[in-house]
Protein backbone atom coordinates (compact mmCIF):
# COMPACT_ATOMS: atom_id res chain seq x y z
CA UNK A 1 0.00 0.00 0.00
CA UNK A 2 1.37 3.40 -1.01
CA UNK A 3 1.90 5.90 1.80
CA UNK A 4 1.65 9.65 1.19
CA UNK A 5 2.22 12.37 3.78
CA UNK A 6 0.54 15.71 3.07
CA UNK A 7 1.43 18.89 4.94
CA UNK A 8 -1.46 21.27 4.42
CA UNK A 9 -2.79 24.61 5.52
CA UNK A 10 -5.96 25.94 7.10
CA UNK A 11 -8.25 24.57 4.39
CA UNK A 12 -7.14 20.97 4.73
CA UNK A 13 -9.47 20.07 7.60
CA UNK A 14 -12.52 20.95 5.52
CA UNK A 15 -11.02 19.23 2.49
CA UNK A 16 -10.70 16.02 4.47
CA UNK A 17 -14.20 16.35 5.91
CA UNK A 18 -15.75 16.93 2.48
CA UNK A 19 -13.53 14.53 0.52
CA UNK A 20 -15.24 13.53 -2.72
CA UNK A 21 -13.13 11.15 -4.76
CA UNK A 22 -15.57 11.18 -7.68
CA UNK A 23 -14.51 8.88 -10.50
CA UNK A 24 -10.94 8.48 -9.24
CA UNK A 25 -11.34 4.75 -8.73
CA UNK A 26 -10.74 5.10 -4.99
CA UNK A 27 -13.07 5.09 -2.01
CA UNK A 28 -12.44 6.01 1.62
CA UNK A 29 -12.42 2.84 3.67
CA UNK A 30 -11.23 4.25 7.00
CA UNK A 31 -10.32 7.48 8.77
CA UNK A 32 -8.41 7.88 11.99
CA UNK A 33 -6.44 10.43 13.97
CA UNK A 34 -3.41 10.29 16.20
CA UNK A 35 -0.73 12.50 17.71
CA UNK A 36 2.85 12.11 16.51
CA UNK A 37 5.38 12.79 19.24
CA UNK A 38 8.56 14.37 17.86
CA UNK A 39 11.66 15.89 19.45
CA UNK A 40 10.26 19.28 18.40
CA UNK A 41 6.76 18.84 19.82
CA UNK A 42 3.52 16.92 19.35
CA UNK A 43 1.72 17.06 16.01
CA UNK A 44 -1.87 15.89 15.38
CA UNK A 45 -2.33 13.76 12.26
CA UNK A 46 -5.36 12.61 10.34
CA UNK A 47 -5.18 9.36 8.40
CA UNK A 48 -7.29 8.37 5.40
CA UNK A 49 -7.15 4.87 3.96
CA UNK A 50 -8.28 4.64 0.35
CA UNK A 51 -9.26 1.41 -1.35
CA UNK A 52 -8.83 1.03 -5.09
CA UNK A 53 -11.66 -0.34 -7.21
CA UNK A 54 -9.12 -1.81 -9.65
CA UNK A 55 -6.31 -4.26 -9.04
CA UNK A 56 -3.97 -1.46 -7.96
CA UNK A 57 -3.15 -1.28 -4.29
CA UNK A 58 -4.78 1.18 -1.93
CA UNK A 59 -3.30 4.37 -0.52
CA UNK A 60 -2.81 5.55 3.05
CA UNK A 61 -2.69 9.34 3.35
CA UNK A 62 -1.28 11.02 6.46
CA UNK A 63 -2.39 14.64 6.79
CA UNK A 64 -0.38 17.09 8.89
CA UNK A 65 -2.21 20.34 9.59
CA UNK A 66 0.51 22.97 9.40
CA UNK A 67 -1.30 25.52 11.59
CA UNK A 68 -2.25 23.10 14.37
CA UNK A 69 -2.60 24.59 17.82
CA UNK A 70 -4.47 24.16 21.09
CA UNK A 71 -7.93 25.08 19.82
CA UNK A 72 -6.59 27.86 17.62
CA UNK A 73 -4.88 28.45 14.29
CA UNK A 74 -1.15 29.07 14.67
CA UNK A 75 -0.06 32.15 12.68
CA UNK A 76 2.52 31.58 9.93
CA UNK A 77 5.51 33.11 11.73
CA UNK A 78 4.98 30.82 14.76
CA UNK A 79 4.47 27.50 12.95
CA UNK A 80 6.62 24.66 14.25
CA UNK A 81 7.98 23.57 10.87
CA UNK A 82 10.53 21.18 12.34
CA UNK A 83 7.86 19.25 14.24
CA UNK A 84 5.60 19.10 11.18
CA UNK A 85 8.36 17.74 8.94
CA UNK A 86 9.45 15.19 11.53
CA UNK A 87 5.84 14.06 12.02
CA UNK A 88 5.40 13.61 8.27
CA UNK A 89 8.69 11.74 8.08
CA UNK A 90 7.66 9.45 10.96
CA UNK A 91 4.75 8.17 8.84
CA UNK A 92 7.34 6.39 6.67
CA UNK A 93 5.82 7.82 3.48
CA UNK A 94 6.84 7.10 -0.09
CA UNK A 95 6.58 10.84 -0.69
CA UNK A 96 5.82 14.02 1.25
CA UNK A 97 3.68 16.65 -0.50
CA UNK A 98 3.27 20.15 0.89
CA UNK A 99 0.26 22.25 -0.11
CA UNK A 100 0.07 26.03 0.36
CA UNK A 101 -2.25 28.83 -0.56
CA UNK A 102 -0.31 31.60 -2.26
CA UNK A 103 -0.89 35.09 -3.51
CA UNK A 104 -0.45 35.44 -7.26
CA UNK A 105 1.99 38.04 -8.56
CA UNK A 106 2.15 36.93 -12.19
CA UNK A 107 -1.07 37.83 -14.06
CA UNK A 108 -0.73 34.53 -15.95
CA UNK A 109 -1.23 32.69 -12.63
CA UNK A 110 -4.90 33.51 -11.95
CA UNK A 111 -6.72 32.71 -8.69
CA UNK A 112 -8.10 29.18 -8.49
CA UNK A 113 -5.29 27.61 -10.51
CA UNK A 114 -2.88 25.11 -8.95
CA UNK A 115 0.83 25.39 -9.66
CA UNK A 116 4.12 24.05 -8.34
CA UNK A 117 7.03 25.78 -6.65
CA UNK A 118 10.20 25.45 -8.68
CA UNK A 119 12.30 27.90 -6.66
CA UNK A 120 11.88 30.22 -3.70
CA UNK A 121 13.05 33.66 -2.71
CA UNK A 122 13.38 33.45 1.06
CA UNK A 123 12.94 36.75 2.89
CA UNK A 124 12.10 35.14 6.24
CA UNK A 125 15.36 33.40 7.20
CA UNK A 126 13.71 30.70 9.30
CA UNK A 127 15.88 27.61 9.88
CA UNK A 128 15.11 25.14 7.09
CA UNK A 129 17.51 22.35 8.07
CA UNK A 130 17.94 20.19 11.16
CA UNK A 131 21.60 21.12 11.68
CA UNK A 132 21.50 22.81 15.06
CA UNK A 133 24.75 21.51 16.54
CA UNK A 134 27.06 21.08 13.54
CA UNK A 135 27.21 23.23 10.43
CA UNK A 136 25.66 21.60 7.37
CA UNK A 137 25.00 23.59 4.24
CA UNK A 138 21.91 22.30 2.44
CA UNK A 139 21.99 22.46 -1.36
CA UNK A 140 18.99 24.55 -2.41
CA UNK A 141 19.75 24.49 -6.14
CA UNK A 142 16.90 22.09 -6.88
CA UNK A 143 15.09 21.70 -3.57
CA UNK A 144 11.77 20.80 -5.21
CA UNK A 145 12.42 17.45 -6.96
CA UNK A 146 11.90 17.70 -10.72
CA UNK A 147 10.91 14.02 -10.97
CA UNK A 148 8.00 14.55 -8.57
CA UNK A 149 6.95 17.74 -10.35
CA UNK A 150 7.04 15.85 -13.66
CA UNK A 151 4.61 13.30 -12.18
CA UNK A 152 2.22 16.07 -11.15
CA UNK A 153 2.49 18.08 -14.36
CA UNK A 154 -0.07 16.18 -16.52
CA UNK A 155 -2.60 16.14 -13.66
CA UNK A 156 -2.27 19.87 -13.07
CA UNK A 157 -2.34 20.63 -16.79
CA UNK A 158 -5.82 19.10 -16.94
CA UNK A 159 -7.18 22.03 -14.86
CA UNK A 160 -7.71 24.08 -17.98
CA UNK A 161 -8.06 23.82 -21.74
CA UNK A 162 -5.58 26.67 -21.98
CA UNK A 163 -1.84 26.24 -21.58
CA UNK A 164 -0.88 26.97 -17.98
CA UNK A 165 2.34 28.14 -16.38
CA UNK A 166 2.79 25.45 -13.74
CA UNK A 167 6.30 26.16 -12.41
CA UNK A 168 6.60 29.18 -10.15
CA UNK A 169 9.14 31.16 -8.17
CA UNK A 170 7.54 31.77 -4.79
CA UNK A 171 8.60 34.59 -2.52
CA UNK A 172 8.51 33.45 1.12
CA UNK A 173 7.36 36.34 3.28
CA UNK A 174 6.82 36.69 7.00
CA UNK A 175 3.14 36.64 7.97
CA UNK A 176 0.65 37.12 9.29
CA UNK A 177 0.27 40.44 7.46
CA UNK A 178 -0.19 40.68 3.69
CA UNK A 179 2.45 42.31 1.50
CA UNK A 180 2.54 45.98 0.55
CA UNK A 181 2.21 47.02 -3.12
CA UNK A 182 5.88 48.08 -3.05
CA UNK A 183 6.92 44.64 -1.80
CA UNK A 184 4.89 42.90 -4.49
CA UNK A 185 6.49 45.06 -7.17
CA UNK A 186 9.96 44.31 -5.77
CA UNK A 187 9.27 40.56 -5.68
CA UNK A 188 8.07 40.66 -9.29
CA UNK A 189 11.24 42.47 -10.37
CA UNK A 190 13.27 39.73 -8.68
CA UNK A 191 11.41 37.07 -10.65
CA UNK A 192 8.77 35.90 -8.18
CA UNK A 193 5.44 34.82 -9.64
CA UNK A 194 3.72 34.18 -6.29
CA UNK A 195 4.07 34.98 -2.59
CA UNK A 196 3.48 32.72 0.40
CA UNK A 197 3.83 32.89 4.18
CA UNK A 198 4.53 29.15 4.54
CA UNK A 199 6.40 27.94 1.46
CA UNK A 200 10.05 27.74 2.41
CA UNK A 201 10.67 25.41 5.36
Amino acid sequence: MKRIAVIGGTGMKQLVADADLGNSGYSISATDSLVAQTDYGDVPLEIMTLNASSESSGVKIFIVHRHHGDGKTTPPHLINYHANVKAAQACNPDVIVSIQSVGAIDPHFPPGIVGMAEHTLDFVSMPVTFSEEDAHHADMTHHYPSDLRDLLRPVLSAQSDEELTLDHVVSHVNGPQFETPAEIEAFARLGATAASMTISP
